[in-house]
């Protein structure tokens, strides 16, 4: 995710909006590893096994889009002289390397130990279904869809 945003906000800044493209192939891939932190959060139960299948698929899927992604992207940087430039508005928001890894390592870590240890507060864990699978991969996939289908509306103004 922090890397679709920062494609994203590369895009906005070199004026080439094939980069923004690049965020949209990478949605699958995002969808393919919910499929696995599913898969584990169900402690890897044979009853869910096929979300191993729709991983596998939504990995193809989301490189082959990737790829073509990328090949719009050189098709249209190939006449455009590229500036050094163009990275310093990319992290340049007032605060330090170290302060933005920190930050990095904390939400990592806290987001670690919520998933770890917090899944033991619901029982879904221990009842593996579809249903609940589902949602939980799908949820995070239609929110990221819409967040950036709400940001690609708001540049077209």
């Amino acid at each position: 995710l922090t890397s679709m945003f920062y494609i994203w906000k590369y895009s906005s800044i070199t004026k080439i909006s094939q980069w923004k493209g690049l965020t949209w192939a990478m949605v699958p891939l995002h969808s393919s590893g919910l499929c696995a932190c599913v898969y584990h959060i169900f402690y890897n139960s044979p009853a869910i096994a096929e979300l191993v299948t729709l991983q596998a698929g939504l990995t193809c899927f989301g490189n082959t889009t990737m790829a073509l992604a990328a090949w719009r992207i050189f098709e249209a940087g190939k006449n455009k002289i590229h500036d050094q430039n163009d990275f310093k508005g990319l992290l340049s928001n007032g605060e330090s390397d170290i302060t933005f890894y920190g930050k990095l390592l904390l939400i990592t870590l806290t987001g670690s130990a919520l998933i770890k240890w917090g899944e033991l507060f619901f029982n879904f864990p221990f009842e593996p279904n579809y249903t609940t699978a589902g949602m939980l991969i799908a949820g995070p996939t239609l929110f990221n869809a819409y967040k950036w289908y709400n940001r690609s509306q708001a540049e077209d103004i």
